[in-house]
C-alpha cells in the first residue's frame, strides 16, 4: 500500500482482473505488511506482492510480519519505495507552509528517514530474502530474483532507493 506514490502506481500498473488489487482506501501508513501476510494466509496459492513506502515499512512492524511469514510459510514480496522521507507528511507540511521545506527544516521537523535503516538486513534477520537496489537498471532483475525467492517459499524485501525527495 503506497500513500504518497499512489497516483504513480495507478498510472504504471494496470489492474484489470477482479480480486487482484487490495488496498486501504482511507490510507494507513502501517497497513501494507500485515495486509500482505493476511492475503497470503487467506490465498496460499496466490503470489502476493506488496508495494509500500519506506515509512510504511517502518510503521508496519516489519519484524513481526516477516518473522510470521517465515515461521508460517506465508511468503510474499515487499517492494519498498525508499525516498528516505515521510513524503506524505512532508507534502502536507509544505502545503500548509505554502513553500518547499529546506533539507534542514525537513530534518528538524522529522520527515527525513536518514540515515535510512538497512531494510534488506531487517528482512534477512527474519529469515527472508533482502536486497537493496540503488541502480535503476537493477530494478527489473531484482524483482525477478525476489519473485523467485517467494516461489521457493521465502518472503522477500526489495529496498528500492529513490532520489531523496
Amino acid at each position: 500500500h503506497v500513500i504518497s506514490h499512489m497516483e504513480s502506481f495507478y498510472e504504471q500498473i494496470s489492474r484489470t482482473r477482479p480480486g487482484t488489487f487490495l488496498t486501504c482506501p482511507g490510507g494507513s501508513i502501517n497497513w501494507a505488511l500485515g495486509a500482505a501476510l493476511g492475503a497470503k494466509v487467506g490465498a496460499p496459492d496466490k503470489t502476493i506482492v506488496s508495494l509500500m513506502t519506506d515509512g510504511g515499512f517502518v510503521w508496519g512492524c516489519p519484524v513481526a510480519a516477516l518473522w510470521s511469514a517465515t515461521a508460517y510459510n506465508a511468503p510474499f514480496l515487499s517492494v519498498i519505495y525508499n525516498n528516505q522521507a515521510y513524503g506524505a507528511i512532508k507534502g502536507l507540511l509544505e502545503m500548509m507552509a505554502g513553500e518547499r521545506l529546506s533539507d534542514k527544516m525537513a530534518f528538524d521537523v522529522g520527515v527525513h528517514l536518514t540515515p535510512s535503516p538497512d531494510y534488506a538486513g531487517i528482512a534477512r534477520s527474519c529469515g527472508a530474502y533482502g536486497r537493496k537496489v540503488e541502480d535503476p537498471g537493477d530494478v527489473v532483475p531484482s524483482l525477478k530474483k525476489g519473485l523467485v525467492q517467494v516461489r521457493k517459499g521465502k518472503a522477500a524485501v526489495l529496498d528500492i532507493r529513490l532520489a531523496n525527495t
